[in-house]
């Protein structure tokens, strides 16, 4: 006979037991009557997706159950006994079809009600969450097709799923209706609603574990994995994300969610026109604060990872998605409107790292590969000194580009929208180009040997920001005759000269600059 728990105020849940009888829809009925007969109420805790027409949405509305004919499959509802493992939840024991065949939506909510009612301790998690002490839906190895999302409600910690494969159905939400919908949705509040639930912490769930899990958006899914308003979610290791049409994972909100040893691809590499099929398509979204992404490849999409949120970790990813150039949008990381983002370790395989309004950013220690390079560009948010750059450290990069006739520069900036202003704090040393390749900095040292009584240098060559003249500059001189004086006149534009008082055959170095910095922070 089903059992019944009592969650928070209120909240009933069913637990999907029996003893070996009865089909799938006469347990959801006997549980339905007990429930009516009983005067108890449910909760708004009910997914969003729950169509009026599947059996646990007539089940949680107070509707009889339906006889249903995809429960055809052998396997019965026994996973919710506790037995020898009662943490794992297998969908294929709530009718779910592993062979990924038939339609396992209708499986998967009942997973999802037998999932929320292990909370057998009585813990409550931070954000006053409801600790389900483990439990995870275990795909066992099964291969699901499913027609609608599977979405963990608000408000529960310390659960997971993984070790199998999602699939959409050609009856999955398709990506350009509205709401958008992902394969797997973690929370069914958004991030402004979680936020007048927990002031502090901004989070409504907590201690989400998704392993070993391929999700296959089908090119009709929106996004493979969506985790909102969530403190603390472990995705991977073996984490497979393709054929999603806009977004492969996405982060909004929240705090440390880690993204690791994971591949994403809008397509798979060997798919014909890629370029603009993916266009619009985005692997992974950081759209939030706190999160880290590290060991990961992508190997699909017009972006790699979009990162909109501050004090985010990007670690050892190597994105090969749509290359940067003329006829390709494509960028391996965009980080846009951002605050002390870490870029480290990383490997752009013929794609660029965009900056948009470089604001204490760490670049270090990766590799620009082909048309890969460093741009940078003022916000495009319209926010009040977003054309300043403060505070850019890039340093101990390599830069091998074997393109003939298509060698580009090691950093370019884009001023299409507005110009830069004189940066603050930028650091870039340590970096080392293939012979092809021209650098580019906002310090750089020239040296010419002065014969007569004047030099120009002019540092439009090597600086970064064409558009900015020398903010200031320091001479030495090294010659073999007897004193004379040297002086470093006004500089005009990105030009400098050195003049002496007599004829003067002499090594004259200068370095100039067109930053400021501030105490600490460089050599002026």
């Amino acid at each position: 006979r089903p059992k019944m728990a009592l969650i928070g105020s209120a909240v009933i849940t069913a637990v999907l037991a029996t003893t070996g009888g009865p089909t799938h829809p006469e347990v959801l009925t006997e549980a339905w009557q007990t429930l009516r007969s009983n005067g108890a109420t449910l909760s708004s805790r009910v997914p969003r997706h729950a169509a009026p027409t599947s059996n646990f949405a007539r089940f949680l509305s107070g509707t009889p159950p339906q006889a249903s004919t995809w429960w055809s499959h052998s396997r019965t509802a026994t996973s919710t006994v506790p037995g020898a493992n009662p943490g794992l939840i297998d969908p294929a024991e709530f009718g779910g079809d592993p062979t990924g065949v038939k339609d396992s939506s209708d499986a998967f909510d009942l997973a999802v009600v037998a999932l929320l009612q292990r909370n057998t301790s009585g813990r409550i998690g931070g954000g006053n969450t409801i600790d389900l002490g483990g439990a995870r839906i275990d795909l066992n190895g099964g291969d699901y097709l499913i027609s609608r999302p599977i979405v963990i409600p608000h408000g529960y910690s310390h659960f997971g799923i993984g070790h199998g494969a999602i699939r959409a159905a050609p009856g999955f939400p398709a990506a350009l209706t509205a709401p958008r919908r992902y394969l797997l949705e973690i929370s069914d509040l958004s991030v402004a609603e979680c936020k007048s639930i927990d002031p502090g912490q901004k989070s409504c769930n907590e201690d989400v574990n998704i392993v070993n899990l391929l999700l296959d958006g089908s090119r009709v899914a929106y996004g493979g994995l969506s985790i909102n308003a969530t403190m603390g979610a472990n995705v991977g290791p073996d984490i497979f994300v393709i054929n999603f049409v806009n977004a492969g994972i996405s982060v909004n909100g929240g705090h440390e969610v880690m993204i690791h040893e994971s591949w994403l691809g809008a397509l798979y590499y060997s798919a014909k026109n890629k370029t603009s099929l993916e266009a619009g398509s985005t692997a992974i979204e950081l759209f939030g604060n706190d999160h880290i992404v590290s060991d990961v490849i992508i190997f699909g999409g017009q972006i790699g990872v979009h990162n909109t949120g501050g004090a985010n970790l990007i670690e050892g990813v190597h994105t090969w998605n749509d290359a940067t150039h003329a006829s390709s949008p494509g960028y391996g990381i965009l980080v846009t409107n951002s605050q002390s983002v870490r870029c480290l370790g990383v490997y752009l395989d013929y794609t660029a790292l965009r900056i948009e309004g470089p604001n204490h950013i760490s670049v270090a220690d990766s590799f620009f590969l082909g048309g890969g390079t460093l741009v940078l560009a003022p916000r495009t948010d319209g926010a009040a000194n977003g054309n300043e750059v403060n505070g850019l450290v890039v340093t101990d990069n390599t830069y091998a580009n074997y393109l003939k006739g298509n060698e580009n520069v090691t950093i370019v900036v884009d001023e299409r929208t507005t110009k830069f202003t004189c940066p603050v704090d930028m650091v870039l040393q340590g970096n080392i180009g293939s012979p092809s390749m021209q650098p580019r900095a906002v310090t750089a040292t020239k040296t010419v040997q002065m014969t007569g009584r004047a030099a120009t240098f002019d540092f439009s060559d090597a600086f970064v920001f064409p558009n900015l003249g020398i903010f200031h500059a320091e001479m030495s001189v090294m010659t073999a005759q007897g004193f004379t004086l040297f002086a470093l006149r006004q500089p005009v534009g990105q030009t400098i000269t050195v003049e002496s008082n007599a004829d003067s055959n002499a090594t004259i170095t200068v370095t100039a600059t067109q930053g400021k910095f501030t105490v600490g922070n460089g050599r002026f």
